[in-house]
């Protein structure tokens, strides 16, 4: 268990998902002071995992050719490991940009637009890397966006109007 997280370190790749950060392997980010909040220890047979949340002192930096691109939050992440002798753990989370960095503004105005506004990721890490005994690591991650709750809502309301308008053509077609 580490207790607290003070840094991480993780280059991301966003395969297909972010066209402003080119090559998309250039993005990389950076989250300290999580808390450890919850947890269950891995058994033999059994797997465990640790949850963070934010500490006070909690930032998170995305990065693209050295330039900070935008700024925000995580508000959860969660490490999984499969029983206590596996070596590999993979996490996720959520996280929120808040705002924009120093560099160019194309990466927080396409996640803007992606998102509908709501400025969600989800990202998860994996290969850690300890660089020290305190908390801190390197990994390698992915990131994408969180799409608007009204596009998913759409979706499915289209699903179901696709649905309703199929079963009224059979019901045409049997009493025909």
């Amino acid at each position: 268990m580490w207790g607290t997280i003070d840094l991480s370190t993780s280059t991301g790749e966003a395969p297909n998902t972010f066209t402003s950060v080119n090559p998309a392997s250039s993005l990389s980010w950076n989250f300290s002071d999580m808390q450890l909040t919850n947890f269950q220890s891995p058994l033999v047979a059994t797997a465990g995992f640790e949850e963070y949340t934010p500490g006070p002192n909690h930032a998170l930096d995305f990065y693209s050719g050295g330039a900070v691109v935008a700024t925000g939050s995580v508000s959860l992440f969660r490490v999984d490991v499969d029983n206590i002798n596996d070596l590999t753990a993979i996490g996720s989370g959520n996280a929120v940009l808040l705002t924009n960095g120093d560099g160019p503004n194309a990466f927080f105005t396409e996640v803007l637009n992606d998102t509908g506004g709501s400025m969600e990721l989800l990202f998860t890490v994996s290969g850690f890397f300890p660089v020290d005994y305190v908390g801190n690591f390197n990994s390698t991650g992915t990131l994408s966006t969180v799409p608007e709750p009204s596009t998913a809502a759409l979706a499915v309301l289209g699903a179901l109007g696709l649905g309703a308008l199929a079963l009224l053509r059979r019901r045409r077609t049997r009493e025909s």
